[in-house]
């Protein structure tokens, strides 16, 4: 259906802000507004003369006052831009009968722009750290946006420079930031990093679409430009890491690494934990590290790691990353043991071992308090009895802490109990504090108490099978420790020996929510036979 011209019941309107003409790259607002029976469907451009493009950018509503009464005035607002040339514009409403109108007829004049507005274009700059990295190697990459001194760029959230490249990862890090000017023209910079994921010759290109601000020709006003710019291509030679000499344990980490230990207290007994820090400080491809190994494992026992948050440095400096453990002596040692890690040092080109400094340790060897100690034997124990009162639950001697004790680098100064602000505030806390350190004096006095319930007692509680895992894990321990201590016993089941294991997870690792390998309802109903089984030979 061809549109018509407006009639009287209803009213149109085109506009073309800021004016008619307007230079090559910059852009023109096109509002039409329609009065009377208009139809809720957009309207829409018809344009001759070439291609424009064209982005729907907001819908207003107006009410005027006449002699026929208020009539409310709709108006849909466009952006377009293109090439250089001469259009011709109108809108087409649609009716709510369905008959198309049409506005008159608006003209755009799109000029070329002159040498003097051409040099205030931007210029996007590409610079890598590192020309020929190897394969995984992570290095940076800044992309710097010039601009004239008497040119504004607009802020627009998610529009960020893009740097891309076949075979190259990159991550985007920082930006924009101002950085001190380039010849005189302002310099705004993001920093990415980057990464070869093949080797031979890569191609890095950076894309960006800002919005700036330019003086007109005249310099008594400004006009707003979309620039689409694109940085001349950067070539990267990507090299391979060498086969040769590739230890075992190379931790798939590139670059320039040192190693550092920290450890507290460094003075303990045997079966109390030691804090752990490892840092490595450097520069390179840091998402590849994993905690450093133990030369020696010998009278150790060992907790998981973990990985704290990188700590990145600036291009050209170091970053830092922090790995805390703790370990517990099992018997004497005079010194930690030593800890390694295998990177590729990509300025020696070559794989080098890191290895932490010998830190000197005191460690008291003490008798553990278990049935499973090796310096006490399943007979001592049962002739330890007649003589000693029997040994308290297992439910008294647990030693709860966090994954990571918190070591004496990390102490305040200062007491906080010296700190007004702190009674203020904790005043309630330490009131409950004080109430639930009471009940656990009474709980822990009736636990003693129950130290004198037998093997048989304790097993019927275990089977009433309302308790938590790790309740369940505590009583089937001290049950098949009151086993061993009445009947000599020189080995037991794997089955037993996890209820071992997961009893002392939680004594030294304080996480019981994250035992090794929770028990199963199976798990469980076999433990109690076979403590029900070993309850019986006692008996007989």
């Amino acid at each position: 259906m061809t549109p018509l011209v407006a009639k009287a019941q209803v009213n149109l309107h085109i506009a073309i802000e800021p004016g008619n003409i307007i230079r090559e790259g910059s852009t023109a607002k096109i509002s039409v507004s329609a009065a009377g029976k208009i139809s809720s469907e957009e309207p829409q451009l018809k344009i001759e003369g070439g291609d424009l493009t064209v982005r729907n950018i907001g819908k207003s509503f107006e009410f005027m006052r006449s002699n026929q009464g208020v009539t409310r005035v709709t108006t849909y607002s466009f952006e377009v831009r293109g090439g250089a040339g001469e259009y011709s514009i109108k809108g087409i409403f649609k009716a709510t009968d369905g008959t198309l109108y049409e506005t008159e007829t608006a003209k755009l004049q799109i000029r070329k722009k002159t040498a003097q507005e051409r040099a205030l274009s931007p210029e996007l700059v590409v610079k890598a750290t590192n020309g020929s990295p190897f394969v995984g190697e992570s290095v940076f990459a800044e992309i710097t946006l010039l601009l004239q001194p008497n040119t504004q760029i607009y802020s627009e959230r998610n529009n960020i420079v893009k740097l891309s490249g076949d075979g190259i990862r990159a991550v985007y890090l920082a930006g924009p930031k101002e950085a001190p000017p380039i010849n005189g023209k302002r310099a705004i910079r993001f920093l990415y990093q980057i990464s070869p994921l093949k080797s031979g010759d890569l191609s890095l290109t950076a894309s960006f679409k800002p919005l700036i601000q330019l003086p007109s020709t005249t310099g008594r006003r400004r006009v707003d430009e979309r620039f689409d710019l694109k940085s001349q291509p950067v070539s990267i030679v990507s090299r391979s890491l060498p086969a040769e000499g590739r230890p075992a344990d190379f931790s798939g980490a590139i670059g320039n690494f040192a190693l550092s230990l920290q450890a507290d207290p460094l003075s303990v007994k045997t079966g109390e934990p030691i804090a752990m820090r490892f840092t490595v400080t450097g520069n390179g491809s840091f998402e590849f590290l994993q905690s450093p190994n133990p030369t020696s494992t010998s009278g150790w026992k060992f907790y998981e790691p973990t990985k704290l948050d990188l700590q990145r440095g600036e291009p050209g400096k170091p970053s830092q990353l922090i790995f805390s453990q703790n370990i517990v002596p099992e018997q004497k040692h005079n010194q930690l043991p030593t800890f390694r890690l295998t990177v590729f040092d990509s300025k020696k080109e070559q794989y080098v071992t890191l290895l932490t400094d010998r830190i000197p340790l005191k460690v008291e060897e003490v008798a553990l308090n278990s049935g499973f100690t090796k310096k006490q034997t399943p007979s001592d124990l049962n002739s330890s009895n007649n003589n000693t009162a029997p040994p308290e639950s297992a439910l008294s001697d647990i030693l709860m802490m966090g994954s990571t004790i918190t070591p004496q680098w990390s102490v305040a100064s200062t007491p906080a109990w010296r700190n007004p602000t702190f009674w203020s505030v904790n005043l309630l806390s330490i009131t409950l504090l004080i109430i639930a350190a009471t009940w656990l004096r009474l709980h822990q006095k009736k636990t003693q108490k129950n130290g004198k319930i037998s093997a048989k007692e304790v097993l019927e509680t275990l089977k009433k099978n309302n308790v938590s895992n790790t309740e369940f894990n505590l009583i089937a321990y001290d049950c098949l420790r009151k086993i061993i201590s009445e009947k000599n016993i020189n080995e037991i089941s794997p089955l037993l020996s996890q209820v071992q294991n997961r009893y002392e997870h939680i004594k030294f690792s304080g996480n019981a929510d994250k035992l090794p390998k929770q028990s199963t309802e199976t798990e469980r109903s076999q433990i109690i036979e076979e403590l029900n089984q070993l309850t019986k030979e006692c008996a007989e």
